[in-house]
């Protein structure tokens, strides 16, 4: 998960990228990128977003040392280079992450001043809803 406790919103660019199918499971479904990176306890937004960060060979290496952890379904070892070689493909190009993370006009609060600002708020509605006449 993210280490500086800033949040990482969904954002949309990374759609086709986690609803691509990895293979087929034992049961006969689909098994999406998004469902599988869930099931190995990682934040697909934000996963997809530090893939997309790095060169198309790296991302892709981190994409198979990922879905070698996945309990097997209907494909090999092997398969799973051959998915992560399709999958970097579908990845965003690294400017037009930057693009939608810096200069979409959506303010970034970082998860650690959520709380306090919540509390803050709190007390000024408080203050106001006892306030003498």
């Amino acid at each position: 998960m993210n280490s500086d406790n800033q949040s990482v919103p969904i954002q949309p660019v990374f759609s086709a990228f986690l609803a691509e199918p990895i293979g087929q499971e034992t049961n006969g479904m689909q098994l999406s990128l998004l469902s599988a990176l869930t099931r190995l306890g990682v934040d697909p937004w934000e996963e997809a977003s530090r893939l997309a960060q790095m060169p198309q060979v790296a991302a892709a290496k981190a994409l198979v040392a990922m879905l070698t952890r996945l309990p097997a379904g209907d494909w090999s070892q092997g398969d799973c280079v051959v998915f992560a070689d399709r999958l970097v493909l579908k990845l965003p190009s690294r400017s037009s992450v930057r693009n939608v993370e810096g200069g979409d006009g959506q303010a970034r609060i970082p998860q650690r001043l959520v709380w306090p600002a919540l509390m803050g708020l709190l007390l000024v509605v408080l203050w106001i809803a006892w306030a003498p006449g």
